[in-house]
């Protein structure tokens, strides 16, 4: 029962980076060039923008960082009550539902505001699959923690690493599915 719940946990976690995939291209190429859920590169446009002067324009990284943080923060409250589990998984879809529905334009930021609250609330969900730790809304850590287990896998010939290179390998593979195929979808679709 165990062993069938693990894989189900698997399949949702790649799933859910898949979207976050999906996300990431459509906020960048159809909202302004801002990330749902990569906001490290959010923190590196916005500092491109102060490196050149451009302050007004940097609400539009600020907002969704701050709607991240407070998916986290709402996710650690909600949490704790007794029907939290139920009322986070209904957030994640109202919040990116909303979020798409807003029309282009000067909303933008509050549309992205929307999918990034729910990516806080997603990260917070899944956090341990397949024995190991790892992200359903980025890559830079799980990339990290495979390599560490191919480096011990090296070393030690222990076999029981590769379950885990595996697991970082196809959440990885997953996102970077998401992201070409929205990618493809809408620069063939939308003349961007």
């Amino acid at each position: 029962m165990e062993v069938k719940m693990e894989k189900k946990k698997f399949a949702l976690s790649l799933f859910m980076i898949f979207v976050i995939g999906i996300m990431n291209s459509y906020t960048y190429f159809l909202r302004g060039e801002v990330f749902a859920s990569m906001h490290t590169g959010n923190i590196i446009k916005a500092c491109f923008d102060i490196a050149a002067g451009k302050y007004a324009t940097l609400y539009r990284y600020f907002v969704p960082i701050m709607a991240f943080w407070a998916g986290i923060i709402s996710h650690y409250f909600i949490s704790k009550t007794k029907r939290g589990t139920i009322i986070t998984w209904i957030l994640i879809p109202v919040s990116y539902i909303a979020g798409v529905l807003i029309p282009f334009g000067s909303l933008d930021f509050v549309a992205i505001a929307l999918l990034a609250y729910g990516v806080g609330i997603q990260l917070q969900i899944i956090r341990r699959v397949n024995g190991v730790d790892l992200a359903t809304t980025m890559c830079t850590g799980n990339m990290r923690s495979m390599c560490e287990r191919i480096a011990k896998l090296i070393e030690t010939k222990d076999k029981s690493h590769l379950l885990g290179i595996i697991t970082y390998l196809s959440i990885v593979i997953s996102f970077a599915l998401g992201v070409t195929l929205s990618a493809i979808l809408i620069l063939n679709n939308s003349g961007v």
